[in-house]
């Protein structure tokens, strides 16, 4: 190779050290900004991470005041998503999942899966249930739900239609059930209305609230109640 060539190649070779030497000493400046900057955010105490477990637990119940529902983006299910200690610190507050509210039958696939999933959280509480079951299939899931979790049912609120009669009748009791919330969509055809809802044995039961549901649509343990609310009656 020439002289001339062989000191062109030397000296671009010297070139591009000196290059990769400046850029490395910009790389270490960046480094150590970034280490810093990294202390500087670990350093920075959220003041909610510093509440005790059992002030954070009733801001939770405070997040879903307007009713639980089964929505990853609502509480409390939100809430589980946030951190590892909020997920097990929200999992071990029962009266985050002691409520659930409007439970499609016909839309969720898995509704029963999803109730008994739900209130397994909720401890010994007592448990309030929302629930849409507007056709036959949908009101037998329904009454499968309250085999195993009507013992401890508070309040009921039960969207019906006269395609899904809920027959509770072969449930033994319900114990703790205070206020039914019963709502349809009925064709109402005169006198000889059908039942849309059968309850034999509720001996806790005060409050009745019905919404487009005659009262002579209703199989209900009538004489013991305190409180009758009727919403939508045609006369």
């Amino acid at each position: 190779m020439p002289l001339v060539g062989h000191a062109l190649l030397r000296q671009r070779l010297s070139a591009l050290d000196a290059d990769i030497a400046y850029h490395e000493s910009i790389l270490l400046d960046l480094k150590q900004q970034r280490s810093f900057v990294h202390s500087e955010l670990q350093s920075i105490v959220y003041p909610v991470l510093t509440l005790p477990p059992e002030i954070v637990a009733e801001i939770f119940k405070w997040c879903g005041a307007e009713g639980m529902a089964p929505n990853s983006s609502c509480a409390p299910l939100l809430l589980t998503q946030i951190c590892r200690d909020w997920r097990t610190l929200a999992f071990s507050t029962p009266a985050l999942w002691d409520t659930l509210h409007e439970l499609d039958f016909e839309l969720y696939a898995s509704a029963e899966a999803a109730i008994d999933w739900w209130f397994s959280h909720a401890g010994s509480r007592p448990l309030s249930l929302m629930a849409i079951a507007d056709c036959e299939i949908s009101s037998a899931a329904l009454r499968s739900v309250m085999v195993r979790h009507g013992l401890r049912l508070l309040y009921l609120r039960l969207i019906v239609s006269e395609e899904g009669v809920v027959n509770f009748a072969s449930i033994d009791s319900f114990p703790m059930l205070r206020h039914l919330d019963l709502a349809g969509n009925i064709k109402y055809r005169g006198a000889a209305d059908d039942p849309v809802l059968i309850i034999h044995n509720a001996p806790a039961l005060r409050r009745l609230s019905l919404s487009d549901v005659r009262p002579s649509m209703t199989q209900l343990p009538w004489f013991q109640l305190e409180e009758l609310e009727l919403r939508y009656i045609p006369l």
